[in-house]
């Protein structure tokens, strides 16, 4: 009986172990993918907006939203202006949608 404990005891050590190690590279991971959007985002907030709207209009939509969200109201307007009215109003959509989600916590804690 004890032996079998201790091979589950070890077992479970390596499974923590493991888990140690994913969270560890998702977290480096995760900066990683942090640094390269906000590098996207001063590229973006840089080019000229009919450029950007170009872009924009082709870009895959996670990544847009992520860019996009990022941006500075100013710098992100004019973009979306040049860019296809139906792209716009997606993004537009999207952005409102994830603003709501990040704000609804904070909402719904100050209900006082």
């Amino acid at each position: 009986m004890a032996a079998a404990e201790a091979r589950i005891d070890k077992k479970l050590a390596e499974i923590k172990e493991a888990e140690a190690r994913l969270a560890a590279a998702t977290a480096s991971r995760s900066a990683e993918d942090e640094a390269q959007i906000a590098r996207l985002v001063k590229v973006y907030e840089t080019m000229k907006p009919a450029d950007a709207a170009n872009i924009f209009n082709t870009l895959d939509f996670p990544v847009l939203i992520e860019v996009a969200g990022r941006m500075k109201e100013a710098k992100i307007a004019p973009v979306l202006a040049a860019m296809d009215p139906e792209a716009a109003k997606a993004l537009t959509v999207a952005l409102a949608r994830r603003r709501g989600s990040e704000s609804a916590p904070a909402a719904a804690g100050s209900g006082g």
